[in-house]
């Protein structure tokens, strides 16, 4: 494999690279800052291979060389200008960028390109972080009672970054309003909940009363009312099943009574048809007899 082979394989990796970090930038950033990392780690160890490669291609290079010097001083002088012009030719060969130098510029520009990657990666993360501020709460003091004071909270779709809210400091007046202004609207909403569930209680138990104990009261006798209802229809249940029970194992011992039955039948029709055949024989028999015993 030759340099330009080594330095072409390499340009193609680190294309691949850069490839698969522009496509890593849609993932979340934990991920593509990690994949960058593995990147650039995976980079640095191709460029050192690429290194080595060119220091024993340069190493391989300086024997051969030495040995074309030795060979131009044993030439005989008329081709000295012609090994001045050689000479000249070789030095500005070596002036030219070796593999070496190529491969650093193109590790550096593939550095660069990674920076410029996670530099977007970076705004876009700030971005982000901005954009999550949605809604900002706004507390409103209304003038009524303190049974209907109210926290409102307003929620205001953020399309632009917005300014970060600012929390009062502990201990302060604006803290200690807040926690009031808290406190009342967890209780106003407690209360609501209990006078909602007392409501739907009222609907749905039979009474006259619109105070709330005796709303209770009455929920507590309309229950237990029927909890005794359903035990007494579970018993009834119980014993429905029990005679449902009985009464299919009556009818089936009564259908085995009756196979039974119609096998006795048959069989006594076959014991009785045999008596009969019998019963002629013999008297044929003795018919038989009584005429041998008068003649």
């Amino acid at each position: 494999m030759t340099l330009s082979s080594e330095i072409q394989s390499v340009q193609e990796v680190l294309n691949n690279l850069t490839n698969s970090i522009k496509s890593d930038t849609k993932l979340g950033l934990d991920d593509t800052f990690s994949s960058v990392i593995a990147q650039h780690n995976l980079a640095q160890a191709v460029q050192q291979a690429a290194q080595a490669a060119a220091q024993e291609a340069q190493n391989a290079q300086k024997p051969q060389a030495k040995s074309d010097e030795e060979s131009q001083e044993l030439v005989s002088q008329p081709q000295g200008q012609e090994n001045q012009s050689q000479t000249a030719q070789s030095s500005q060969h070596h002036h030219q960028p070796g593999p070496h130098e190529e491969l650093e510029r193109i590790a550096q520009q593939h550095q660069q390109e990674q920076q410029h990657h996670q530099d977007q990666d970076q705004h876009q993360y700030q971005q982000q972080q901005d954009d999550s501020i949605a809604a900002q709460v706004i507390h409103v003091n209304s003038l009524e009672s303190d049974s209907s004071s109210t926290l409102a909270t307003v929620s205001i779709a953020a399309t632009t970054p917005a300014p970060a809210v600012t929390k009062p400091v502990p201990g302060s007046d604006e803290w200690h309003r807040l926690r009031k202004d808290n406190h009342k609207e967890v209780e106003r909403r407690r209360r609501e909940n209990i006078n909602d569930g007392i409501t739907e209680i009222s609907k749905m138990v039979p009474s006259s009363e619109k105070n709330k104990g005796s709303i209770l009261k009455e929920a507590v006798k309309y229950i237990r009312t029927l909890q005794e209802t359903n035990r007494q229809l579970s018993i009834e249940a119980e014993a429905t099943v029990n005679l449902q029970f009985e009464k299919e194992k009556a009818i089936l011992e009564k259908s085995v009574a009756e196979t039974e039955l119609q096998n006795l039948t048959a069989r006594h029709e076959i014991l009785k048809r045999e008596y009969e055949e019998l019963r002629q024989q013999v008297d044929e028999q003795q018919a038989a007899k009584k005429l041998k015993t008068e003649q």
